[in-house]
């Protein structure tokens, strides 16, 4: 049986997936409340999530892969990242990294297109920053 959280989250995904078809299509479910894009030969792993409060974006690594040894990966180059995110401030963090998210009543489905907006808007720049990191 599934919850009326995970129709919710599926139905957010759908409309994603027909509003953003080309990005939709490059990515794959992580869970019910994230999908996931893989960049680069690592590879690194952008998350797209829904929570009850925001959309986001955080780096990850491929299933199996500890959290420890991509923030290890990742630290040296934090200025580097920070900077072609355009966030001078953003957090390497411990459990999910580099976490950037627009913050909105995802209950209310007139904030979707906004929220959808947003991650199509911002998947972009982070997929950049992750590809050329990797080809340093």
């Amino acid at each position: 049986m599934v919850s009326d959280l995970n129709r919710h989250r599926r139905a957010f995904w759908a409309q994603f997936a027909s509003e953003q078809p080309a990005l939709a299509a490059r990515m794959e479910r992580g869970s019910e409340s994230t999908r996931w894009l893989a960049v680069g030969n690592r590879p690194l792993i952008l998350a797209h999530y829904i929570s009850a409060n925001a959309v986001g974006l955080f780096v990850r690594g491929d299933r199996g892969t500890r959290t420890g040894h991509i923030r290890e990966f990742l630290f040296p180059h934090h200025d580097l990242l920070a900077a072609a995110l355009g966030q001078p401030d953003i957090r390497l963090g411990d459990q999910f990294l580099l976490v950037s998210r627009l913050r909105t009543d995802m209950h209310d489905k007139a904030n979707w297109p906004n929220a959808i907006d947003w991650l199509a808007g911002n998947s972009p720049i982070y997929e950049r920053a992750l590809r050329d990191l990797q080809r340093l």
